[in-house]
């Protein structure tokens, strides 16, 4: 037996008893089954996105540390560069140096073979007073500190 029933409007909504449902009961499963599949598409899109948003922080993280160490290359070979001009420097002035000490060596032997006195007095007062030292820099601030203390 076919039941019926009228909505609002007058419009008769019954299907027959045989199908068991009316067609405002179709409507809401086929609006839920839609709902679900939106729901689970959703979720899907949820995931992806979760997926990509870690992938960008990753891909992100890996550009950072590749620019952070190519930066640090950088530093490092500028620092090297700056070490090895001042080593080449060093090394001038120390051949430098030696070959003052080596000059000066020969010119107070050749003055002493030619029984040319030298006066040295400026010398050993400049020793005295530490303007010229072969004392170590933690030597002289010990002596220093001696000083001061007494």
């Amino acid at each position: 037996m076919a039941s019926r029933s009228q909505a609002d409007d007058g419009i008769d909504t019954t299907v027959g008893d045989e199908l068991g449902t009316t067609i405002d009961g179709q409507v809401r499963a086929l609006i839920d089954q839609r709902a679900d599949e939106i729901e689970a598409r959703l979720d899907e899109v949820e995931d992806d996105l979760s997926e990509l948003d870690n992938y960008t922080k990753i891909t992100l993280r890996d550009r950072r540390i590749a620019e952070i160490e190519g930066n640090l290359t950088k530093v490092s070979d500028a620092f090297s560069g700056f070490a090895e001009n001042t080593t080449d420097r060093l090394s001038a002035l120390d051949n430098r140096l030696e070959v003052t000490t080596l000059l000066l060596v020969a010119l107070v032997d050749a003055l002493d073979e030619a029984d040319v006195d030298i006066d040295l007095s400026d010398v050993q007062s400049q020793q005295a007073e530490r303007l010229v030292t072969d004392a170590s820099a933690d030597e002289r601030l010990a002596e220093a500190l001696d000083r001061v203390q007494s």
